[in-house]
């Protein structure tokens, strides 16, 4: 929660956001209590602290981070590309995690009834051309990982030419070298076999 917000924010803050009517109710405030009390535990105060423990810690499974990147750099890409992609902004996202801090404080104390799965307001149509695009999307990002893969490779190598890297034919041979899109789709296309590696949300 403190990486979603500015350095001015203060514990304070986030427990008057989360105890906001509840006050009267003791064991909220008790268990916000124990949530900040963990952050003062691993010494993490400000927004930096918190996104270099977060980078440091979930650097080695995030995909699309580089070596380069500080770990700073790697706990906001993972604010920024994972958590809450439908919320523009790190206050929209932390405004949905007090939400969801709030409902599931209301569950558990017997206040509201949890998420009907059969409940028209959960359900998704998904359509052919949907599967398909989310396919497309997952493929081409891969085969982009790979020709990145694959630069990187080259450049480490001592007796590469840097000037290859502007030639037009250089870059058609790096994409070439990746598995074609086409053929993946194709196959899918051919036996209904969805072969994923992130199973598209499904």
């Amino acid at each position: 929660m403190k990486a979603l917000l500015p350095d001015g924010a203060t514990d304070v803050y986030i427990y008057n956001r989360l105890v906001k009517g509840y006050f009267k109710n003791r064991q909220v405030g008790d268990q916000v209590e124990v949530l900040l009390s963990d952050g003062h535990k691993l010494s993490l105060y400000s927004q930096e602290a918190c996104l270099q423990y977060m980078g440091s810690r979930l650097r080695t499974v995030l995909e699309g981070v580089t070596p380069d990147m500080t770990d700073t750099e790697v706990g906001r890409f993972l604010l920024e590309r994972i958590l809450f992609v439908h919320c523009r902004g790190f206050k929209d996202k932390f405004n949905s995690l007090c939400l969801m801090i709030e409902k599931l404080y209301a569950f558990v104390a017997g206040e509201c009834l949890g998420d009907n799965l059969d409940s028209q307001s959960v359900q998704e149509v998904l359509l052919g051309g949907h599967l398909y695009g989310q396919l497309m999307a997952e493929k081409l990002y891969d085969l982009l990982l790979g020709a990145k893969a694959r630069l990187v490779k080259d450049l480490k190598n001592p007796k590469f030419d840097m000037n290859a890297i502007r030639n037009p034919l250089y870059l058609k041979k790096l994409i070439d070298s990746q598995i074609p899109i086409g053929k993946r789709l194709e196959n899918f296309l051919a036996t209904g076999n969805l072969v994923t590696r992130s199973q598209l949300d499904l």
